[in-house]
């Protein structure tokens, strides 16, 4: 999947009726020129994620952060792509990092019922 794509199947995951309605996605221009993309992280896999990274030069920047509530990402209009990817890896990271969490406890559960 493309990152577009992974960011519309997040987005589509996180609608439930009220969580759009406060909540979202913003992808905008910047007049400098450029991208921001702000994500609002009230998912419970990711509220807490904090993150910052840059990287400025003259025409090649960007910066990337996480508060623990929002993902923002900024930077020049070839970025678009990077800001988006960068939110995705996150995303399958955490998603990986839950899933080794909970095996253990998985395979506990079904030991027990084979008793």
């Amino acid at each position: 999947m493309t990152n577009i794509e992974l960011i519309q199947e997040w987005y589509k995951n996180q609608c439930n009726g009220d969580w759009e309605h406060e909540y979202g996605v913003k992808i905008e221009t910047l007049d400098n020129p450029g991208w921001i993309v702000s994500i609002d992280l009230v998912d419970p896999f990711l509220q807490g994620f904090e993150y910052q990274y840059s990287k400025k030069g003259e025409e090649d920047w960007l910066e990337l952060v996480s508060d623990g509530e929002v993902f923002r990402g900024v930077g020049d209009f070839l970025k678009l792509d990077e800001i988006l990817d960068k939110f995705n890896t996150t995303l399958e990271e955490k998603l990986e990092a839950i899933k080794e969490e909970f095996k253990p406890k998985i395979a506990l559960r079904y030991s027990d019922m084979s008793e």
